[in-house]
Order: C-alpha cells, then sequence, then structure tokens
C-alpha cells in the first residue's frame, strides 16, 4: 500500500488518522492471506481531504474524508470487494458505501462520531449504513 495515499493529495499535508491506517492495513493483510498473494497491494484512492480539495472531487461538504476518518478502496473483482466488505463488517465498521460503476468501496468511521468543538463540516453520521453508489 502507497504511503503517501494516506495524505490529501493536492499537498496541504493532511494525514488520515492513525485508525484509517491501521483499518486498510488490516484489509490488506486479509485479503493477502484469502487469495495467498503475499504480494496483493491495496489500491487506495482516497483518505484525508481537505475542504478545498474535497469540492474540486465532488465529494459532500460534510464528508468524512475532511475529519480523515474516511478511505475509498479501488477493489478488482467481486472476490476482493467481498473479502473487504465482510472484513471491514468483522472488525466493527459500522459504514460502507459500494460504487459498481467506479469499482470502489468507501468506509469511514463516523458511526455516532461526536467532537467536543464541531466544525462547520461536522455532523454526527448515521449508522449503521451500508449503501450503494
Amino acid at each position: 500500500m502507497n504511503g503517501k495515499r494516506f495524505f490529501c493529495s493536492d499537498g496541504c499535508g493532511l494525514m488520515a488518522s492513525n485508525s484509517i491506517i491501521w483499518f486498510l492495513r488490516s484489509v490488506e493483510r486479509e485479503i493477502r492471506r484469502k487469495t495467498r498473494d503475499p504480494k496483493y497491494e491495496l489500491i487506495v484512492t482516497s483518505t484525508a481531504r481537505c475542504p478545498k480539495q474535497n469540492k474540486k472531487v465532488g465529494g459532500k461538504r460534510n464528508s468524512a474524508h475532511i475529519l480523515s476518518i474516511a478511505a475509498d478502496i479501488k477493489y478488482q473483482n467481486n472476490f476482493i470487494k467481498f473479502i473487504i466488505i465482510k472484513h471491514l463488517l468483522w472488525l466493527g465498521v459500522e459504514r460502507v458505501g459500494i460504487s459498481k460503476r467506479k469499482k470502489f468501496i468507501h468506509f469511514d468511521l463516523g458511526a455516532g462520531i461526536k467532537l467536543a468543538y464541531p466544525t462547520k463540516y461536522m455532523k454526527v453520521y448515521p449508522s449503521p449504513r451500508l449503501w450503494d453508489y
């Protein structure tokens, strides 16, 4: 997994939360185990995004990516998609979105999150949720 995907792609320095990185590494290990491919590389297309980058890519105004608590993972086939979703749910992730058209899975850790100092981008994200795009 490419470490630079843990940062906002506009170069602002915003980094994914340690929790998101842990979940991504866990998913990658699970895919390697299930496929018996020790060199399998998880394709992470997005993690943390600053508000400017989020707007540029068409993300929602209150996206969990802005809080660095979301990730998008590209999948190559239905078997990989199944492994990713099953493992995320097994780990306790309560918010998962699936894009069949773009072949990616979004997950975030926004289930019932409440911040001590809410931002203008923040809201409590409904969970559990499984949705498609």
